[in-house]
């Protein structure tokens, strides 16, 4: 697989040569007690052939799982990491109808740590996008150390929503929203650090990474700049345009990378919309 490298393809091809002997002799003892069921030596043989089959079997997916560490972090990251942005979603929806639970603290008990939070998963990015031309156990260290600074992130986010006045359910919104994209952008970027790894520094998904960590920064960003501003009232309405269009923005780009082939829409289908 292009996403293992030789340190462990190596184990692999090693695992898979040393099982042939042991079929070969499976099949050939299998034969022979087949035609005489009775012969005791012939049995005995066919049974610590299957053993070696069986531990050769076992050599090889442990070979295999040694491989795609990396991989399997990133998938199972990308799973987590959707579980948060639709917790997100739910939260983001109790905001709009106005029943968000008060914590009762001031916002400004959260804002140093969502702030402090979102610049480690800066840091993160720049793991990840390294990840893609290292081993698969930094690939996999880079994915868990990601999934679990976005729940952090994400936790902080919660809390600080729930800091703010209840009258102010616009900016509760805007916040949980910002971290909402943060958490799909560092999906994205997830996924995207997998397909890359292991390719040449010219393979097209090389481009796709690049993007996706561009669009991750500059979640991250507006998401630092929503919190800022939570309890700045008179930039709050900039703050939701600037949030509205980087949401329109990235799913627009989010559409190009689709492959998802789009008809051409005239202004009227866009009035219907």
């Amino acid at each position: 697989s292009s996403g293992i490298n030789a340190e462990y393809g190596e184990p692999i091809r090693d695992a898979v040569n040393q099982i042939a002997d042991p079929c070969s002799e499976l099949v050939r003892t299998s034969a022979v007690v087949q035609s005489n069921p009775k012969d005791t030596i012939s049995r005995r043989e066919l049974s610590d052939h299957a053993k070696g089959v069986a531990q050769g079997v076992h050599s090889i997916i442990q070979s295999l799982q040694q491989g795609s560490q990396g991989t399997q972090a990133c998938i199972d990251a990308v799973a987590v990491i959707k579980g948060i942005g639709g917790d997100l979603d739910t939260m983001s929806m109790f905001a709009r109808t106005g029943t968000l639970e008060n914590t009762g603290e001031p916002f400004s008990v959260h804002r140093e740590n969502i702030l402090g939070t979102a610049k480690k998963l800066v840091e993160n990015t720049k793991q990840l996008v390294s990840g893609a031309g290292a081993d698969q156990a930094a690939l996999k260290e880079a994915a868990l150390a990601a999934q679990e600074t976005i729940k952090d992130l994400a936790d902080a986010s919660k809390l600080g929503a729930g800091a703010l006045s209840l009258d102010d359910v616009e900016t509760q919104v805007m916040l949980l929203n910002a971290c909402m994209d943060v958490a799909k952008a560092l999906g994205t970027l997830i996924d995207s650090t997998k397909d890359a790894c292991g390719k040449s520094s010219d393979d097209e998904s090389m481009d796709t990474l690049k993007a996706s960590a561009k669009e991750m920064i500059q979640s991250v960003s507006s998401l630092l700049k929503t919190v800022k501003s939570a309890e700045d009232k008179a930039t709050r309405g900039t703050r939701a345009l600037e949030i509205a269009v980087d949401s329109v923005s990235n799913d627009i780009k989010s559409l190009d990378n689709s492959g998802v082939s789009v008809p051409p829409a005239s202004p009227e289908d866009l009035i219907r919309a």
